[in-house]
């Protein structure tokens, strides 16, 4: 996901769009990656309540990579 700079709230905005619908098909859990290096996206999904995991799929094993989840439950 990208959202240009100066285009306020819409990143959070997409990303609450996007845990509702999975939430609404059944969902329990949201997992994404992102690179290590991109500390704008990490702090943004860990501010926005995701939390690091252990990479998981093709990014095992990639210390540039960075894996969080959320958890779709109240």
């Amino acid at each position: 996901m990208y959202a240009k700079p100066g285009t306020k709230d819409v990143g959070f905005a997409v990303l609450s769009h996007l845990e509702q619908e999975a939430a609404s098909l059944g969902y329990e859990q949201l997992w994404l990656e992102t690179r290590l290096v991109n500390e704008r996206a990490v702090a943004f999904y860990e501010k926005h309540g995701y939390r690091r995991i252990s990479n998981f799929g093709k990014y095992i094993g990639n210390s540039a990579a960075v894996c969080l989840a959320k958890s779709l439950r109240a």
